[in-house]
């Protein structure tokens, strides 16, 4: 599958991407990864969430969600995962 191109208002801008996590604090990334395709970016951010839940889990409390937001040099949202844990009362 090729490549997809970065969307036509993100192609006039650096290919640095900031990503920030949400949970019960606000960690905000000042430094960015540089990313040449979109799917480089998306595939930089499911790393990083993934990375970032396994460190959690063992004391990830129930029902906080839990966001990693991917803006642009602008600021500007290009991506957004959420992750969320619900237990049932019976377990």
């Amino acid at each position: 599958m090729a490549n997809k191109t970065w969307p036509r208002s993100a192609r006039h801008v650096s290919r640095s991407v900031f990503l920030t996590v949400l949970d019960e604090k606000f960690i905000v990334d000042t430094v960015g990864e540089p990313c040449a395709t979109w799917e480089d970016m998306r595939a930089q951010a499911i790393r990083t969430a993934g990375e970032c839940l396994r460190d959690l889990a063992a004391k990830y409390p129930a029902d906080l969600e839990w966001q990693l937001i991917v803006t642009n040099e602008k600021h500007d949202t290009v991506l957004r995962l959420r992750f969320a844990l619900t237990e049932t009362p019976d377990r």
